[in-house]
């Protein structure tokens, strides 16, 4: 699996991300998405400087992002 960035005429493939993503978001100017490992990732919108924001549990999942929140049901650290 992958996550790329892609010209609305399909030129320019980027590979951003190479891995399982289960939920993917924009949220002021930065890519956050979890990944096969339970962690919350933010980069910037090439791909560069990941982070992980947060490290869910188990079955969390993470749903969605508004101002300064994420809305995750389950567990975190």
């Amino acid at each position: 699996n992958q996550i790329c960035s892609i010209g609305i005429d399909g030129s320019n493939r980027t590979v951003l991300y190479e891995g399982a993503c289960d939920y993917m978001q924009i949220h002021e100017g930065k890519l956050y998405f979890s990944d096969e490992n339970y962690h919350v990732i933010s980069t910037d919108l090439d791909g560069k400087n990941p982070s992980i924001v947060i490290r869910l549990k188990g079955d969390s999942k993470l749903y969605a992002m508004r101002g300064d929140l994420i809305i995750v049901t389950g567990r975190y650290n």
